[in-house]
């Protein structure tokens, strides 16, 4: 039975609030990016404590350290099912990863 679409819903004040609170990010780590998806299904995961910024500064480049680092959650992540695209906050102190499945 195939669910009915569901309408893009905005994020309200209180849950942006929490959102920039808990994850240092404003709506980029909203659950509703994809909701008139047919199906409901995982869409985002959002994984914390992926690096630190000490392991970012002994890395060669930074350019380098987020390749190295999206290869590796994208390589494990992808045993769960296909990836869609794997997103690093690489600014983001508490190392936050953004992983998104198909």
């Amino acid at each position: 039975q195939i669910a009915p679409p569901r309408k893009k819903r905005k994020l309200d004040a209180k849950k942006e609030a929490t959102l920039k609170q808990l994850y240092g990010v404003d709506t980029q780590l909203s659950w509703d990016e994809d909701a008139d998806r047919m199906v409901p299904q995982l869409q985002w995961v959002v994984l914390q404590n992926m690096f630190t910024p000490q392991q970012q500064q002994q890395s060669a480049s930074i350019e380098q350290f987020v390749r190295e680092l999206e290869t590796d959650v994208g390589s494990e992540c992808g045993k769960i099912g296909p990836l869609d695209k794997v997103e690093i906050f690489e600014t983001n102190p508490r190392g936050i990863v953004k992983v998104k499945f198909k």
